[in-house]
């Protein structure tokens, strides 16, 4: 419980009920739902999750997660520093405040194309490896400055060498847990996120699962 991955998925509603609208990606619109976020282990299983309003947003619910973790970490006696990584939906300045205060390894993609740098530039690599192939990785340490940000964000540059594909990625690890870990495992635990898809596409093809718990329906007297 100790490393998550966190990750938002949208449920279309087709009841009667009037309740908010979010946006389904398949249909590119915005639909009646609800979001359930999922906090996903390292094999992509899941451990947790929380239902929200359709019109939530991500950033605001990895805070939540992050508490709950923590909590669970702690009544299960966790002594270690929680890593989490999310994707780039979680972009979001105040988000990675946050984190950082609360002394959480995290890690996410930067919005937008990683454009420049030379292959000759990569002087460090790594290799990711999957039960199909095995993936060589150049990788470049700078620093990322967000508009509006005093501070700048730690940075690694990675590039594919088997797509020629660059990416910038994010992160902060506090300092008592930089014994543990290290730049290129934030890059790596980030990178190994396709488990955390993968698990549904498993979970409905061996175990038949094609739906989860939604919303119940609240009284007048319930806050959002």
């Amino acid at each position: 419980i100790g490393n998550l991955y966190y990750d938002g998925h949208f449920v279309p509603y087709y009841g009667n009920k009037d309740i908010g609208k979010g946006f389904f990606t398949q249909r590119r619109l915005a639909v009646r739902g609800h979001e359930q976020y999922w906090a996903n282990d390292c094999k992509g299983r899941p451990v947790f999750f929380i239902s929200s309003y359709g019109f939530s947003r991500f950033p605001s619910a990895i805070i939540e997660l992050t508490a709950k973790a923590l909590k669970y970490m702690s009544a299960s006696n966790i002594k270690k520093t929680l890593q989490i990584a999310f994707d780039r939906g979680g972009y979001n300045k105040v988000l990675f405040k946050k984190l950082t205060e609360i002394s959480v390894v995290w890690s996410t993609w930067k919005v937008g194309v990683t454009k420049g740098y030379n292959e000759t530039d990569f002087l460090e690599s790594f290799i990711i490896s999957t039960e199909k192939e095995q993936v060589e990785y150049g990788i470049l340490y700078t620093k990322h400055r967000m508009s509006g940000c005093d501070e700048e964000i730690d940075a690694d540059v990675i590039l594919n060498k088997k797509l020629n594909k660059r990416i910038t990625v994010l992160y902060n690890i506090p300092e008592s847990a930089k014994d543990t870990y290290t730049p290129i495992d934030a890059v790596k635990f980030l990178l190994n996120r396709w488990k955390q898809e993968n698990f549904f596409k498993y979970a409905l093809e061996n175990q038949d699962i094609n739906q989860t718990f939604g919303l119940t329906e609240g009284t007048d007297e319930d806050a959002y």
